[in-house]
């Protein structure tokens, strides 16, 4: 995403979260410990912030931190909705706890992933 849509969508939200007027910038400085020249280029289009500043901005703004990522161009939705995952993961959330289970399941898992590459 490029900076000025990441500003026109958290300065929306920096409204709703009651940071407006004269000293919005500073303010929203203050509760979230970044400087107030960061917040000032971003707020104005001119920076995508840095990953780490993400948290503080979501926990000031109200917005989820996982929103503030995918805005900022550093995960897709698409990677959030849908992470990979692993055989043994995916037994584990079916509540398949028993190592022999658990080994069994992987090994179908696998011989049916190796079937379909073949």
């Amino acid at each position: 995403m490029d900076p000025a849509t990441f500003a026109r969508h958290i300065s929306q939200a920096a409204r709703d979260a009651g940071y407006a007027g004269h000293g919005a910038a500073a303010r929203l400085a203050k509760d979230t410990g970044v400087a107030e020249s960061s917040i000032s280029r971003m707020l104005n289009g001119q920076t995508i912030p840095q990953a780490q500043t993400l948290e503080p901005l979501s926990r000031a703004l109200g917005v989820p931190v996982i929103d503030l990522l995918v805005l900022a161009g550093i995960v897709t939705r698409e990677a959030i909705e849908h992470p990979p995952t692993t055989p043994r993961a995916t037994a584990a959330a079916l509540g398949i706890t028993s190592p022999a289970h658990v080994d069994l399941f992987v090994a179908v898992a696998e011989r049916l992933q190796s079937m379909e590459q073949a």
